[in-house]
């Protein structure tokens, strides 16, 4: 017996106008509950990063002017004409390797988060 062929139903993406994630549901009822989930905004997400090393501080914020490094170039570096980027964390736990996980709450509402001298927006 041939199984009927996979429909593919994206929901949504998660962060408009960037390469993030799509949401996808296998059926047309999980799809329309996804659906009405996200029109309602009970669709929580979640930022995590790596960051090599440990933060001295649980929770704290990284403030620093930055720029692009090259004007051809999408890498960004700290530079004092650049614009100013601010980022919350908190420390949520370590990997095997001895990295931070951290928690970004203000990426989940909106903002720009610079790690490791790259910026992405957050939509």
């Amino acid at each position: 017996m041939m199984k009927p062929p996979f429909v593919f139903r994206a929901v949504n993406r998660l962060d408009r106008d960037t390469s993030g994630i799509v949401v996808i549901a296998k059926d047309a009822y999980t799809a329309e509950r996804l659906g009405c989930f996200m029109r309602q905004r009970r669709f929580e997400k979640v930022y995590l990063a790596i960051v090599t090393g440990i933060p001295t501080e649980r929770t704290g914020r990284i403030s620093a002017p930055i720029e692009r490094e090259a004007p051809d170039s999408i890498r960004r570096t700290v530079r004092p004409d650049g614009k100013e980027a601010i980022t919350d964390y908190e420390v949520i736990g370590v990997t095997e390797a001895g990295d931070a996980i951290c928690r970004l709450p203000d990426a989940e509402n909106g903002g720009f988060l610079h790690v490791s001298g790259v910026t992405y927006e957050i939509n």
